[in-house]
């Protein structure tokens, strides 16, 4: 998704280091777009995903709606894991918990805080925030099937 894909009402806050997230699925491309930061981030913390809430991921009320807060969550949490060192390929996920604590309204600027917990061989643990400013929106976490990324084959 280039820049003219969308417009600016879905712009980050000015000023910070935000850049349209890369190598997005269709469906996050569908319901985005989305943004991701690897500067200015907190202790532990290697990446960070925010959006600004626009008229179709809302209900009927104008406030962001759960299902979208679900799909921000889960692709915040795998993102998470992906940036960690020794990184990993695509990151299914298992299960994931989610707790909604606050709404965030049409316009609204959204950004996690992801936690990586735990990794395995074959899973891997994290939980994360999401948040608007000060205001905690959801909490949640998730585990994640964990495979490596694949070979490039040598074509020589």
């Amino acid at each position: 998704m280039e820049r003219g894909d969308w417009d600016e009402t879905a712009a980050p806050p000015a000023g910070e280091p935000w850049s349209l997230m890369p190598h997005m699925s269709t469906f996050t491309r569908h319901v985005g777009p989305f943004f991701i930061r690897h500067e200015d981030l907190e202790p532990g913390e290697r990446v960070r995903l925010g959006f600004r809430i626009r008229k179709h991921q809302c209900n009927p009320r104008d406030v962001c709606h759960g299902g979208m807060l679900a799909s921000f969550l889960d692709l915040c949490l795998a993102r998470g894991l992906m940036a960690e060192e020794g990184g990993f390929g695509s990151t299914p996920t298992i299960n994931m918990t989610i707790d909604y604590l606050a709404v965030a309204p049409l316009g609204t600027w959204v950004e996690s805080r992801v936690t990586a917990l735990h990794q395995t061989r074959q899973l891997a643990f994290a939980q994360a925030l999401v948040l608007s400013g000060d205001q905690l929106l959801v909490r949640g976490s998730g585990t994640f099937k964990r495979f490596r990324p694949l070979p490039v084959p040598d074509r020589g």
